[in-house]
Formats: structure tokens, sequence, C-alpha cells
């Protein structure tokens, strides 16, 4: 698991402020795979040291997903070194994970529990009744599987009103039918013709997620292919993708996926990936070496393909494969839960020998399953949803488990029909997260598979650096003690001599702030509250760097450098007043410390992403 470095020393800072205030919600945007769950625990945790909360209740989509919450609060997960709490303290704030769903007293003497939404659907009053007996903590994980206006989603707006404070999480709030989330608060984007949006309090963007080097930047293979079919007594035939227009291609698509064609784009994303695990691969010139644990998921239209899949991969002799070592994960086989654990655990299922590394599904697979070693995906849904697409592909983009790899060693694909439907979703993706283009283009034989991609934009502000410091095991206490303890005695006690020298090494700021943060928790006392001028001077110059930030990405994707001072100068005119946009029409010296908060944490990474697609786009002249 990682953590989202901004999200967790913002929200070291910002919580005490909003306990103060009287705030009793907070909603955050975090990008799928990048360490939300990290940040679960963190609120936990300062909640009841503030006297906020007694104990947590994790609600989320599945049942599952309620057992990765519990593991999250374990004595021995990583989060609790980051806070500075030891293992025997750590052992406090341990939670349940229900699997009848609803039973009385839920905690069971824990420090809460986790549920899914359903079950709080069949009995709300239940857990009305628990949240009335203790002050709780309610961490509503993916709300958007609970909307407005339907049962579970009245159930979750019930319970709501009941605890003591409410944390909204999700990695995207869209829905699949455009409707409101329950109990989440909305507001109008004014960049967006006053569109509805979730009023976040933290947004954490794909781009901040891979400047953090969070997540992994994704490839794609594309499959192109012949299609021919009758539809409405008409008869079509295309020999490429590129061919279908309109509404002949959702058709196409399905005629596709039920061909030869299915098999052929999952034998060639079984190759590669065989060779990521015995070899490695090249890619863009990059070498990828071999990691023996990589995984496939498989995501099919339906149950039935996904049977069709699981016999003809295992019946190939080109497959290297054992039964064992292929699961079949689809809703009507009661035992798809264990299988789905065994496989984002990567271990044997039942005591058998060999782990199970090939898993084969529908949509169980999908939000919130934490699988962290899959490294390839195989798409053969017809499913176009953005936001479903979106979570699918996180399933690969979560860094590797072993961390002995190194973050530019980490490697992952989805190989994809060349549809245009799913190459606009891709191109989006892509052009959010600067990393360029989508690959255009298949190889030249027509086989499915490979790719020819473009030149990646790569986000290198922390890369190697953050990857050395990884692998000197940062993140552990004994290290940080130590590292720190010999600077403060060579330099003096004093962090921003600290941070000075270590900026002048060439570590980044990102990751100096984490770890002296860290380090100041543990060894130093605490310091005097900052008065409210400090706080809203503190503010406005971190929104001024993340401003010239955003303006210096926007100039690196348009080709132009930032020593042009007159172009520099016109980019940022433009963020700024997009910003002053959003603020109506207020300069950010003009805003009180709420309003600043709220523009740094929730505006300016909105226009980040907007001012960096109008640049992909090539809507920005200089």
């Amino acid at each position: 698991m990682v953590t989202p470095r901004k999200f967790w020393t913002q929200s070291q800072m910002f919580i005490p402020t909003w306990v103060e205030q009287g705030k009793r919600k907070a909603q955050l945007l975090v990008e799928c795979g990048a360490g939300k769950s990290s940040l679960a625990v963190l609120y936990a945790y300062e909640l009841k040291r503030l006297g906020i909360i007694d104990k947590v209740c994790w609600a989320v989509p599945r049942l599952n997903l309620a057992k990765q919450g519990a593991k999250v609060f374990l004595p021995d997960s990583f989060v609790w070194e980051l806070i500075g709490i030891g293992e025997e303290e750590a052992k406090e704030y341990e939670i349940m994970h229900l699997e009848d769903g609803n039973t009385i007293n839920p905690s069971k003497g824990t420090f809460g529990y986790g549920v899914s939404y359903q079950a709080i659907a069949s009995n709300p009053d239940l857990h009305i009744h628990e949240f009335k007996r203790y002050r709780y903590l309610l961490i509503r994980d993916e709300p958007q599987f609970a909307r407005t206006d339907r049962a579970l989603g009245n159930a979750i707006e019930r319970l709501s009103q009941f605890a003591a404070f409410d944390l909204v999480m999700s990695g995207d709030y869209d829905t699949n039918d455009n409707s409101m989330v329950a109990a989440v608060d909305y507001i109008q984007d004014q960049a967006k013709s006053n569109h509805w949006v979730v009023d976040t309090d933290l947004y954490y963007s794909l781009t901040d997620a891979l400047s953090d080097n969070a997540i992994l930047p994704i490839y794609f293979g594309y499959g192109d292919g012949r299609a021919a079919y009758e539809y409405k007594e008409e008869y079509f035939e295309f020999s490429s993708f590129d061919e279908v227009k309109g509404e002949n291609a959702k058709v196409a698509l399905r005629a596709i996926l039920k061909s030869e064609y299915a098999i052929e784009l999952l034998m060639s994303c079984y190759r590669e990936w065989m060779a990521l695990r015995e070899t490695g691969i090249t890619r863009d010139g990059t070498f990828y070496p071999a990691y023996p644990a990589a995984q496939l998921l498989v995501v099919c239209y339906d149950q039935k393909q996904a049977k069709a899949m699981y016999g003809r991969l295992l019946a190939d002799d080109n497959v290297n494969l054992e039964p064992e070592e292929v699961q079949l994960i689809i809703s009507d086989d009661e035992r798809s839960n264990v299988r789905l654990e065994r496989f984002c655990d990567n271990k044997p299922m039942d005591g058998n020998r060999l782990t199970v590394k090939v898993a084969i599904t529908v949509a169980m697979a999908y939000v919130g399953t934490d699988a962290p070693d899959v490294t390839h995906i195989c798409c053969l849904t017809h499913y176009r949803s953005a936001p479903w697409i979106h979570q699918m592909l996180a399933r690969a983009w979560r860094k590797y488990r072993d961390n002995s790899y190194g973050y530019h060693e980490q490697y992952c694909v989805a190989f994809v029909p060349r549809d245009p439907m799913l190459e606009a979703i891709i191109k989006h993706i892509r052009a959010m997260r600067q990393l360029g283009f989508f690959e255009r283009d298949y190889n030249g034989d027509g086989a499915p598979g490979g790719g020819t991609p473009a030149a990646d934009l790569m986000l290198t502000e922390y890369g190697e650096l953050t990857e050395l410091l990884h692998r000197q095991e940062f993140g552990q206490a004994d290290y940080i003690d130590r590292e720190f303890g010999q600077l403060a005695k060579s330099l003096c006690p004093d962090s921003a001599s600290i941070r000075s020298y270590l900026l002048g090494c060439g570590i980044p700021a990102a990751v100096v702030d984490e770890m002296l943060a860290i380090y100041d928790k543990r060894s130093r006392p605490k310091p005097r509250p900052k008065t409210a001028a400090e706080q809203q001077a503190e503010m406005l110059s971190m929104l001024e760097d993340y401003q010239k930030e955003t303006v210096r990405l926007v100039l690196r994707a348009c080709g132009v450098t930032e020593r042009d001072n007159g172009k520099f100068q016109s980019v940022k005119r433009l963020v700024s007043g997009k910003l002053k946009t959003w603020n109506m029409g207020h300069g950010p010296k003009e805003l009180d410390i709420d309003q600043l908060r709220k523009s740094y944490m929730d505006r300016a990474p909105r226009i980040r992403e907007e001012v960096l697609l109008m640049a992909q786009r090539g809507e920005i002249k200089l």
C-alpha cells in the first residue's frame, strides 16, 4: 500500500482546524489505487485523539472490501509507523469485518467494524442504534454505489445523520446514470456551464498520484479486427474498427467479442504477461525486469463468456499453467469471494502448492479490489462507461507488492479492443495524466496487442530520488530516527536547516516534507498553534507554489521552456484567471482562510486538470 503524500500531510494540518471550527464532514477525492485506505486510518486516529469519536464504521460496496479495510487497521500495518504509533498501541485500533452483515454489538469490543452498504440498507435501525451507543466515525468508501432516491442511498443517508464524523472518500464519484450520490454535497462547476460536481475538501488527482509515484503509468496493447454481422436485417462488414461509426460501433464490438478475436487478444496478453514473469520485457526502449509474481486479470462481458475463456485458456497447448493457477471468479459461484481473496493475496487455493496467477471474471474484481501484483489486464467487456473503465484500469496501476523493485522497474498494461468508444476514454485518461497521447497504432500485421505508443511526458520530479529513499526503507521509524538524528546533530536541531540541506542534495520537496513531518512528530515538542494571520500567509504561499507548478506542467506539455518568462506569465494569467472565476471574482489575498483552503485543496487541482487537457488539445496558443 502507498500513502498519498499531499493528502497525508495536509490532512494532519487540517483535521484539528476542522474540529475547532465544528466541521463534522469531509469529502475526499483520491485517485484510484493511490493509497486512499491509509487516510481512513489517519482520520480515525486523529479524530479519536481529539476526542471526537469512539469507534469506526467503514461502509463499503462489497464484503471483501470490508475485509481489506480491517487489514489496514491491523497493528503491523505500515500506516501506524508513519503516524508514529508502536505496535502495542496500534492494537487498540483493530476493527472487525462482519461476515453476515448485521449483528448486535457489531464491533465486538474492538475499535469498530466494516460492513457493506447492502447490509446497512437491510437493517439500518440496528446500525443507528449502535451509533447512538458510541460516537462513530462513518467512513463511506466509494459511495457512488449508494445513490440518491434509492432504498440503499436513503438508508446510508439516515445513518450518516447519527455519525459523530462523516468521512466520504472515493476514486470517482461519477455514476453510470449521472445521478447524484446519497448524502454527498455538490457545487456548480463554473468552468463547465454550472455542471454539478462533488464539493471535495481534499482532491488528489491523477497528476498528483503520478507526481508522488503513488501509481504506475499504464501502457495499452491494442487489438484491431474485422467484423461482419447482421443487424436490423442489414449486413455489415468492416476490415478495421476505425471504419465503425455511431450506433454500429456498439454492435460491432459485441459481435467481435463473441468471435475468435477475443481469444486472440487474450493470448497476446498472455504471451506478454509470461514474458514479464520469466525474462522481463522492453517497452519504448525501457527494460522492465522479470517479475515472477505478476498476475493477469481477464475481464469478460458476461458469465458465459468468462466460462468460455476459462476453458479455452486451460485447453490451449501453448499455455503453461496448471488448473489451480487459473480461477474463474463469477457471482454464480458461491466460493468466488474466497477465490478473489486468494487472487488478491497472490496465494494458493485450498492448500494447493501453486498460487492463483490468473483471475477470469466479469465485474467482481472491480472497485476497491486491491491486487497489487496485477500487471496485465485483458479487457473483453463491451461496457464503455468512462467511470467503469477508469476503475477497471486502476486494478493494474497499483505498485508491486514486492518493494525491492524500484518505481521505474514496475510495469502494467491493458490489452484492449481498438474501438473508438474505448479509445476516447483512454485518450482522456492519458491526457489527464500528462503521460502523452494514447497508442495510435497496432502492429503492422494486424495481430491484436502490441501497440506503438507515442513518446511519454513522464512526470519525473520525484522519480528516481523517491525510489532510492524507498530502497533505504523510507517510512520505517528506526530509519527516520537514525538519519534525521544524525542531521540534527551535524547541522542544528532546526527543521528549516535540515530541509534546506536535503533540498540542496536534490531530494524532492514533497519527500523531504513528508519525512520531516514524521521526524517532528516522533522526536520534537509540538510547535505553538499558528495564528490566523500566519495560517493565511502559509496558505497563500502554498496556493502560489501550486499555481506555479501548474504553469510549469502546462509549458512542458506545450513544448515550451519555463525560462521563457513571457510565456510563463501568459499561462500564469490564464491559471490565475480561472481560479478567480471559481472564487466569484476574488483574488487569493481577498479570501479568508477557509476559502483559501478550499481553493488550494479542491479548486486549484481541478483547474490544473482543465488547463492540462487544454494544452494536450492544442487550445493554448503560445
